[in-house]
């Protein structure tokens, strides 16, 4: 379709334009179908030009421009493929602006989508790598796996366990890799998984050793393994913290 409009990128000196386009498309044209105090509201959330200059900095936004170089409307998404916003200028309504930013912003949307990293299984791998063939390794990455719930960590259908279905998932681990440690201190979250396994050999001792002088009435395996649960859970929730 041949349009009368580009799309760019946007810049921070169109914060200004933004923010008036922005204010007089909500009053006049969403006045249609809200009343003035809700439109009023609604466009004051404009008034924050660093908001603005903000999501232009951290969001893929674009915006469409007239032969006049003039704004007619403009989109942002974010990287990790949600749509934020789409207005088009209250004096360009009905000329296909909405639709080619919309296209524009579907393809970026479907390279997030294709490129999408499964955090839950990097996580948990992440982890294991850290501490290869230890027990700490193994816990802690199958809380990570399964820290959104039951369905995480179990096929709801047959019951059966997903860690190794997550250990074998195919994504892109080598850049999840390459990423997560430029941001987090690998020599940091390594002494840390050190600590850990450290203070898991600490507990199997000390339940081992519970386990042989046990004189207390009642199951001896209940009451230790409750408390073995609540000691590791702790151990878990920690490395989990570090690693999000």
């Amino acid at each position: 379709m041949k349009t009368n409009f580009t799309i760019r990128t946007a810049r921070q000196s169109d914060s200004v334009e933004l923010r008036d386009l922005y204010k007089n498309t909500v009053l006049i044209i969403n006045r249609r179908d809200y009343s003035q105090e809700e439109v009023e509201d609604w466009a004051s959330c404009g008034n924050d030009l660093s908001k603005i200059e903000k999501m232009i900095e951290t969001h893929y936004f674009i915006v469409a421009v007239d032969q006049q170089l003039q704004i007619v409307g403009f989109s942002s998404i974010t990287s990790q493929g949600y749509l934020h916003s789409m207005f088009v200028h209250k004096d360009f309504q009905g000329k296909g602006i909405a639709t080619i930013l919309l296209k524009e912003i579907e393809r970026y949307g479907d390279e997030c989508v294709r490129h999408h990293v499964d955090h839950v299984t990097a996580g948990g791998r992440i982890l294991e790598d850290m501490a290869k063939g230890k027990l700490v390794a193994k816990m802690t990455s199958i809380a990570v796996y399964s820290h959104h719930g039951l369905q995480d960590c179990v096929d709801m259908d047959t019951g059966e366990l997903l860690a190794e279905e997550k250990r074998q998932k195919v994504i892109e681990y080598p850049l999840v890799w390459e990423r997560y440690f430029n941001i987090v201190n690998k020599q940091e979250l390594f002494q840390h998984m050190k600590m850990a396994h450290s203070d898991l050999l600490k507990i199997k001792e000390l339940v081992r050793s519970a386990t042989e002088t046990y004189t207390g009435c009642g199951n001896k395996a209940f009451y230790l393994g409750m408390y073995e649960r609540l000691i590791l859970s702790y151990v878990e929730t920690i490395l989990a913290y570090l690693l999000y």
